[in-house]
């Protein structure tokens, strides 16, 4: 019989009961209220967040929630095939999960991100971002993940559960900022500001839009002069619609 897959909140099982424990009814009746409007996966990130620091932001938390999940650009890498697109974007599957702790992460809501070239057996970008609400907009910081678990967390996702802060370094200059439109947030890196010698980049300029059901990410790199060195020379991003919550 086949194992049952955990769901991608399933560390986060007993955080409810523990909010409902330790914290003030006001704020039993703030989580319980917003459960009902994000629905389930937003409301372990809203437990999560509230058993650590108080109240989280409803656009933060909306963001993680549509960042959980699968995703392909099957339709895309087609479409590209089928119109011999002068840039031909690569059939690949976006995944992103979890890996906030209340033990361990209690300084924003952390994600587990991967993107995989369909018939290749491992990730060619593993990251790790945390959410956090600044200024009026979403900011995305990007943290790099040890070389001693990076292999084996693309291989074995349970491994996030004993992921922690010591694995991870932060790649400065590489947040993305978010701007809240309605049903939509679209952002970027700041101008130059992400180095990076890929290529023999200097730079990398990156763009997203998030929605519920779709996650368009674009990478492009730049040399001293500005001279893209890498990255969809058309300006389209990777569309990547979900595929599974």
């Amino acid at each position: 019989m086949a194992q049952q897959r955990p769901e991608p909140w399933a560390p986060w099982m007993g955080t409810e009961a523990r909010l409902r424990r330790t914290a003030s009814p006001s704020l039993v009746h703030y989580v319980s209220r917003m459960k009902n409007l994000l629905g389930g996966l937003g409301a372990f990130f809203l437990m999560t967040a509230s058993a650590n620091a108080g109240p989280p932001d409803r656009d933060v938390l909306r963001v993680a929630t549509w960042l959980v999940g699968s995703f392909d650009n099957h339709a895309q890498a087609a479409a590209d095939q089928a119109a011999n697109a002068p840039y031909q974007h690569d059939a690949a599957v976006m995944i992103g999960r979890p890996v906030d702790d209340p033990v361990v992460f209690q300084d924003g809501l952390y994600l587990y991100v991967e993107s995989r070239r369909d018939g290749e057996p491992r990730p060619y970008w593993q990251r790790v971002y945390r959410l956090k609400k600044s200024a009026g907009q979403v900011r995305i910081e990007v943290f790099k993940i040890d070389g001693q678990v990076l292999g084996p967390l693309g291989l074995e996702p349970q491994m996030l559960s004993s992921l922690n802060p010591s694995d991870l370094k932060k790649e400065d200059g590489c947040d993305v900022l978010l701007d809240i439109k309605r049903d939509e947030y679209v952002g970027s890196t700041a101008p130059r500001s992400c180095r990076s010698d890929y290529k023999g980049s200097a730079y990398v300029f990156s763009t997203m839009r998030v929605t519920k059901d779709l996650v368009v990410t674009l990478d492009r790199g730049y040399d001293e002069k500005g001279i893209q060195t890498f990255g969809p020379s058309d300006g389209r991003g990777y569309e990547f619609r979900r595929t599974e919550k």
